[in-house]
């Protein structure tokens, strides 16, 4: 096997683990979350006061932020993770001809 053929299972064992490395962080920032709900408050901050009868809906919006973000790490982090597969388990097209 030459480097060129090792390349692609290397790189995707890299990318692969560079996915769980991302999960990882999404969950530790989740179990934070949960932990110390004052976390995610502070993205309430972020959006001005209002009044009216729509201001109960306007600071869930703040919440609703937060969980998006920890939503798309985590589908991120999962769409790396099976590309790293992918990768990992994909030959060189030299090797899958030679047999035909």
């Amino acid at each position: 096997m030459n480097k060129a053929a090792k390349a692609g299972p290397v790189s995707g064992l890299v990318v692969f683990f560079l996915g769980i490395v991302l999960l990882l962080v999404t969950f530790v920032f989740a179990l934070l979350a949960f932990l110390n709900p004052e976390r995610i408050e502070a993205f309430t901050d972020l959006i001005p006061a209002s009044e009216g009868e729509f201001e109960g809906a306007i600071k869930a919006m703040g919440y609703i932020v937060a969980v998006a973000l920890l939503w798309v790490m985590g589908s991120l982090g999962g769409r790396i993770v099976g590309h790293g597969i992918q990768m990992f388990k994909s030959r060189p097209s030299s090797e899958s001809d030679g047999g035909a």
